[in-house]
Parts: C-alpha cells; sequence; structure tokens
C-alpha cells in the first residue's frame, strides 16, 4: 500500500515534460493517490495522465489557469463531482 492509497491530489503546473509538477504528480499516483493535473497546457497535463494511467495509476487532466479564481472554484467542483470529496 502506497503512502497516500486513497487520496485525492489535485497537482498544479503538471503539463511540463521533466517539470515539478509532472514529478509530483507521478510519485502521487505511484502511491497510490487518485491524480488530478491540471496546467495552462491542457494537452500537456493529458499526455502525462495518459503516462500515469499507462503505468497503472489514477489520473485525471483538466486545464487550470491558477491565477484565475474561476479557475480554482472550477477545478475543485470538477475534483468533487468525479469524486464526492
Amino acid at each position: 500500500m502506497g503512502r497516500v492509497e486513497g487520496r485525492i491530489a489535485l497537482v498544479t503546473g503538471a503539463g511540463s515534460e521533466g517539470g515539478l509538477g509532472a514529478a509530483t504528480a507521478m510519485r502521487m499516483a505511484e502511491e497510490g493517490a487518485t491524480v488530478f493535473l491540471t496546467d495552462i497546457d491542457g494537452a500537456g497535463a493529458e499526455a502525462r495522465a495518459v503516462e500515469i494511467r499507462a503505468k497503472g495509476g489514477k489520473a485525471t487532466a483538466m486545464f487550470q489557469d491558477v491565477t484565475s479564481e474561476q479557475g480554482w472554484e472550477d477545478s475543485v467542483a470538477a475534483v468533487v463531482a468525479a469524486e464526492g470529496r
């Protein structure tokens, strides 16, 4: 069992290959979390989510501009809608 098994992680800046957000999302997934990857580069976030799912992890990509309050509200609402918490 991973250290964050059963937890949900919302990781921002996860779209850049080799970036800190992507590495964090990968590690969280390896440790058992359901990961929501966000970035202003939605395609990059989706590519990282595909990598996680290919390794057996649970990952969903979403566009998010972290400078937008509405973006935060939308991202959290999407997580709650998908996971119930």
